[in-house]
């Protein structure tokens, strides 16, 4: 298994394609799924997050918190159920303040485990709070 801070991905097919990423980052085994003795690497309870020029996601089950940053967003982090809204076009942070506390928590916890540092500190929510 990869170590904590590195992914590699090898698909060997006939044209025997590999794949090799070595940055921070956090990853679970796909071999259950592979194998077909599991159906998800990450169970309903399980966060996972990523990053990506200061636009930041945390997912949990069906709920996704997501703030895309200027000049593609408005940098505020806005909620939504996948499974009811698979387009991300209604925003439920104001509806579950509750459930988008904790996947922001659990996005500035993964943040603080991968080092990762934004190039603008200005996180706000889709409250306008900052």
């Amino acid at each position: 298994m990869p170590g904590k801070y590195e992914c590699e991905v090898f698909v060997d097919a006939k044209e025997a394609v590999c794949v090799v990423i070595t940055h921070r980052c956090l990853s679970e085994s796909l071999a259950g799924v592979l194998s077909g003795t599991r159906t998800s690497v990450y169970g309903a309870d399980d966060f996972v997050g990523g990053e990506m020029q200061n636009g930041k996601w945390m997912r949990q089950g069906n709920f996704k918190a997501v703030s895309v940053s200027p000049p593609y967003g408005a940098g505020t982090w806005h909620l939504y159920n996948l499974e009811d809204d698979p387009g991300e076009t209604r925003d439920l942070g104001k509806e579950q303040p509750l459930t988008l506390d904790r996947l922001i928590a659990a996005w500035d916890r993964y943040a603080e485990e991968v080092g990762f540092v934004l190039t603008d500190q200005r996180i706000l929510r889709s409250s306008g709070v900052k």
